[in-house]
């Protein structure tokens, strides 16, 4: 039987192995053979007896060839969280059955965004990024934000952001971490980072925002005040 437990990730193809031992050697005739393949006990993903085969999960194969030697494992495609469970292995060789069980455990890698990579704000508006974590798989993640400035890095505050899980139709999980921003001067440069980490990420993942900061009362040269272009308000000034 297959190790247990089996890590395998979201969409991998995977072989659960289950060989027959103790018979006399030489080909098996299929037509005393019978194999049967459930998950969790109950759910019956494939079945093979008097050369018939009874398939309920799409893409299930077991080799035929293989099984004239008595390996009765079975192929998977595309494995999906629905397939996660304990797989009984059942194999029948008239009058003699034998059965072994194994779990199987399936993973999904977390794909991480921001709303933005780069935000400008002014000094004491305030404003927010947004980070998503998509197609993740266990549900036990954890999300962070981290500050760096010019003077090293700190943790920013549990207050200053909300987080929102949910499913997906695939059973995967998303959540939504928002923070909220509201620089001075001082912040101008800083970088925030969103910070991942999951069963699936040894080193984690991070991706950050980098902060332009600007003065309320700056003005630049090609700015408009009122309406009105900075330049051609200074030589409307200059013909009164």
């Amino acid at each position: 039987m297959f190790q247990s437990p089996l890590q395998v990730l979201l969409n991998e193809n995977v072989h659960l192995k289950c060989k027959a031992t103790g018979y006399t050697s030489g080909p098996l005739d299929l037509k005393r053979v019978g194999v049967q393949w459930k998950l969790d006990g109950e759910t019956e993903v494939y079945s093979f007896s008097g050369g018939q085969r009874n398939v309920k999960r799409l893409g299930a194969v077991i080799n035929d060839s293989n099984l004239l030697k008595g390996d009765a494992s079975l192929f998977l495609p595309r494995v999906q969280i629905a397939d996660e469970g304990r797989y009984t292995c059942i194999v029948f060789l008239t009058p003699e059955s034998a059965e072994q069980t194994s779990e199987m455990k399936v993973s999904a890698r977390p794909s991480v965004s921001l709303s933005t990579r780069s935000l400008t704000i002014l000094s004491g508006s305030e404003s927010s990024v947004r980070c998503d974590v998509t197609g993740f798989y266990p549900q036990q993640l954890k999300i962070n934000w981290i500050k760096v400035t010019k003077w090293g890095t700190e943790n920013v505050s549990l207050q200053r952001y909300t987080k929102q899980f949910g499913t997906s139709s695939d059973k995967t999980f998303y959540v939504s971490s928002q923070l909220n921003i509201k620089p001075t001067m001082k912040d101008d440069g800083d970088k925030y980072r969103c910070v991942v980490e999951h069963s699936t990420l040894p080193d984690g993942l991070t991706v950050e925002c980098i902060l332009t900061v600007r003065d309320e009362l700056y003005i630049g040269r090609n700015s408009t005040v009122n309406g009105e272009s900075k330049e051609g308000k200074e030589k409307s000034d200059s013909e009164k």
